[in-house]
């Protein structure tokens, strides 16, 4: 098998079923003055361009690509790894929603409908919500099955797979993939999620819960974005007074997310004194940077 250790910024190439025998300096690259916005996963990422397009690359050993199955059958009699694309992006489509027949088949989202207006990619799993106001999720423990005695038990989707539950006469406005969870911000302020329970390590189930009701977040919400085990939202007026900065954990029962969320402990040390307000906040493993507005008048 190859190793690919890259020292040097490689460019991402788009690559599709038609140009499987083209030589690699002959594929198109993604035109970069298209792309809306990128995101990283731990070894996959995601790009979002201009016309509602979605591409992915890297790592897709499981599913994080949403195309697992595509690039099996593509490439199983070449020397490359049978499940990754390490430097060529592939598009991320075929979003599958119920029929309005309700006879329990399905029907492929096209035209408008399968845009892409925004996405996120966590460790190992993604996530989108298209035109048509559907939230798809897919890769590493993205979905589950239940299991008799057992409860939820976390498995792979290897394609896109329609996110059911959530309050269909609203907006979904933002999704965030962590590390294990997927958090959703809904046009009335609430937020739901899915994923790997903080607590227990165990999926909560193929539907999200709530973990923010509406109500308690104020508007605009300036930053929605999910972290390692937590998800950090910014929200509220100009002033530093007015805002507020939350996190919220996925926790695996209703008792505990009635108090998921929570000012961090940090906050008051960074205001405190100053005439500050948070502009950013981005979160690893064990380390916080934010970045502040400080007015020093």
């Amino acid at each position: 098998r190859k190793v690919y250790h890259v020292w040097e910024p490689q460019a991402v190439v788009q690559k599709t079923m038609e140009e499987e025998g083209e030589k690699e300096e002959d594929i198109e690259k993604l035109e970069l003055e298209n792309i809306l916005c990128v995101d990283l996963g731990l070894q996959h990422g995601l790009a979002l361009d201009r016309d509602g397009k979605l591409y992915a690359w890297g790592k897709g050993s499981r599913g994080q690509l949403g195309k697992s199955q595509f690039i099996r059958d593509s490439f199983q009699d070449k020397e490359e790894s049978a499940v990754d694309m390490e430097y060529s992006a592939i598009p991320v489509d075929g979003f599958q929603i119920p029929s309005a027949i309700a006879d329990g088949s399905t029907t492929i989202l096209s035209g408008n409908d399968a845009k892409v207006r925004g996405m996120s990619a966590g460790w190992n799993h993604s996530c989108c919500v298209t035109e048509s106001n559907h939230a798809f999720i897919w890769g590493k423990n993205a979905w589950a099955e239940m299991v008799e005695k057992e409860g939820w038990n976390a498995v792979d989707a290897p394609s896109p797979t329609l996110v059911e539950g959530l309050p269909r006469d609203m907006e979904i406005k933002q999704v965030s993939c962590g590390s294990h969870h997927t958090a959703i911000l809904m046009e009335d302020g609430s937020v739901y999620a899915m994923g790997i329970a903080t607590d227990t390590a165990t999926s909560v189930g193929n539907r999200p819960v709530q973990i923010v009701p509406p109500g308690l977040i104020d508007a605009p919400v300036t930053q929605f974005s999910s972290h390692y085990d937590r998800t950090t939202i910014l929200a509220g007026g100009q002033g530093n007074e007015n805002q507020q900065i939350l996190e919220v954990q996925l926790w695996s029962t209703d008792e505990l997310r009635e108090s998921a969320v929570f000012e961090p402990s940090w906050v008051e040390s960074i205001t405190a004194g100053y005439e500050s307000r948070v502009l950013n906040v981005q979160r690893g493993w064990l380390h916080t940077v934010v970045i502040t507005e400080c007015n020093t008048q």
